[in-house]
């Protein structure tokens, strides 16, 4: 209980700004219940009316029953529009506020993310919190009271036949009870299967052309069939419990009814119940009935929002990245060092960088070179910041990197990885990413300059056709370009490049090489490659073996 009570103040935040409609919400599905439940009342009057062949009491009470009717309906719209209304923002404001979370968080974090466990998390488990706030809050305060009414009504009708209907409905409910741990248990381990197979799928979707080159198209659905069928196995088992519950339920609701009807008509018979109270004695039985399933169903609705929370709350706990740390931004410019830095990955035990004491020239190409493991690309991911937890210092200039405020100091740098990734927007949208303010002249200048210009043209929409499925209308080279031409709108100071010539021919680099040797007269520019061939017109060539400067 205090579990689900810590669950429901953690999330207030997300529906307090919606206090009013959630009491007009909690008002409406009162009033409905409360005239729904006067209904059955009359109706059993209707029956002794014509059973005294009173027509004018008749009237007067089937014209109640209608009053009742259109008071119930006129609410009950009311109350699933203001329902729906407060489901869908907060389950979209919780969306907003786990995607921004994720956004800001640290890299160290972001790389153990999986995509389509996060999907699941931000669409199906807000879904499930959002609707237990607003769906489920409001039906168990609702039963509540439907409950302690019927319980109130029933006993008016006739107190024989109340306590007998309390002395057998407990065993209506026997199998949720004993059930109900064995499903939170499979219910937890399907919403873990089902990200691990969203996961699976994406891979495939995204690697098809590995699966279609090594021929593994038997393999990859083999282990596809493995998770789906986990899937089935689950569903299946879920399925068995819970038509057990519901077979053991019916089988205890119909003798209840069974012993109730024959206790009522042995009470009519003996003329200590009217017809019209037997009727609304059934129907109360049938609301008692319903509330106390649905009570008993809030242990199996808990289980399914703790699990949800568990999964919600390790992304609001991501720590994030301190974007707004006070320091002077004016002057991100000058020599780059790495003095004594010293670094680590968290899932490594070796040092990617070790003791690590170089100098990068301002408005110089340097070349840094080494193996897979040399800590070229580290170095790199250490300028940018995505890793802060070195020991030792960077400066540019005489200001040591962490000095920067973090946001500014990224929009002073741009960082081209082995991977251009493109977005699914315009060219135009796609070069303007982070630009607060550029004119279509400036877009076109730049595109000329890095020899881009005339391929868009040459596209049907030019600089607003779409780039879908990441760019694949462009070569490996024009994307590339892309990316420096989105650097030189951003007029950065400082350029990064990832085995960027990696999977060109020799010509394609040849001319991005010419193009980086330019953008170094006036940028500090550093570049890292295995091949030391691409290099011969650096200024300066770094090696490096093990995360340390080596002699070659």
């Amino acid at each position: 209980m205090n579990t689900t009570i810590n669950i429901i103040k953690k999330y207030y935040m997300f529906f307090s700004k919606y206090k009013i409609l959630f009491t007009i919400l909690i008002i409406s599905t009162i009033l409905a219940s409360v005239t729904q439940f006067m209904t059955p009342l009359y109706l059993g009057k209707i029956i002794d009316a014509i059973g005294e062949k009173s027509f004018l009491n008749m009237k007067q009470y089937i014209f109640i029953v209608i009053l009742f009717f259109i008071i119930t309906m006129t609410f009950s719209v009311i109350e699933t529009y203001i329902s729906s209304y407060l489901q869908i923002n907060i389950q979209t404001e919780l969306e907003k506020y786990l995607f921004d979370k994720i956004v800001n968080s640290k890299i160290e974090v972001l790389d153990k993310l999986k995509g389509p466990e996060i999907i699941n998390r931000l669409e199906e488990d807000t879904n499930i919190i959002s609707s237990f706030y607003i769906t489920k809050l409001s039906d168990y305060i609702i039963e509540i009271i439907k409950l302690a009414i019927s319980i109130i009504l029933i006993f008016i009708i006739s107190i024989k036949l109340s306590i007998i209907a309390l002395i057998l409905v407990p065993f209506n409910f026997i199998s949720t009870i004993i059930l109900s741990k064995k499903l939170k248990k499979i219910q937890r381990l399907t919403m873990t299967i089902k990200d691990k197979n969203r996961a699976y799928i994406q891979e495939i979707i995204y690697g098809y052309r590995e699966v279609k080159s090594l021929v593994i198209e038997n393999e990859v659905s083999i282990d596809f069939n493995k998770n789906i069928d986990m899937m089935k196995n689950l569903s299946l088992k879920q399925t068995i419990f819970t038509t057990i519950s519901n077979s053991v339920s019916s089988i205890s609701s119909f003798s209840i009814n069974l012993i109730l009807v024959v206790y009522s008509g042995w009470l009519i018979i003996n003329g200590n119940l009217t017809l019209g109270e037997f009727v609304a004695f059934n129907s109360y039985i049938a609301y008692f009935l319903s509330s106390i399933k649905t009570m008993w169903n809030i242990p199996i609705d808990i289980q399914l929002l703790e699990i949800s929370d568990d999964r919600v709350s390790e992304i609001i706990e991501y720590e994030i990245e301190e974007l707004k740390l006070q320091a002077d931004n004016n002057d991100i410019r000058g020599a780059i060092r790495f003095e004594d830095v010293n670094f680590k990955y968290n899932n490594m035990n070796k040092l990617a960088i070790n003791c690590l004491n170089i100098e990068i020239e301002n408005n110089k190409l340097t070349a840094l070179i080494g193996e897979n493991g040399a800590g070229k690309t580290t170095i790199l991911n250490l300028l940018t910041r995505f890793y802060c937890n070195y020991s030792g210092s960077i400066f540019i200039g005489e200001k040591d990197i962490k000095e920067f405020n973090l946001k500014d100091f990224r929009k002073n740098i741009t960082y081209i990885q082995q991977s251009t990734f493109l977005f699914n927007k315009s060219i135009k949208d796609n070069l303007k990413l982070g630009i607060d303010d550029i004119s279509n002249e400036e877009i076109i200048i730049a595109c000329k300059e890095v020899n881009i210009h005339n391929y868009i043209e040459s596209l049907p929409n030019k600089y607003d056709t779409i780039i879908d499925n990441n760019g694949k209308i462009l070569s490996g080279g024009q994307k590339q370009k892309l990316a420096i031409v989105r650097g030189l709108l951003r007029k950065t100071p400082i350029f990064l490049f990832d085995e960027i010539n990696k999977g060109l021919d020799f010509e394609s680099s040849r001319k991005l090489m010419s193009i980086i040797k330019c953008l170094s007269k006036r940028n500090t520019v550093v570049m890292i490659s295995h091949n030391k061939n691409i290099f011969d017109e650096a200024d300066t060539i770094i090696y490096l073996k093990d995360g340390a400067i080596i002699n070659e």
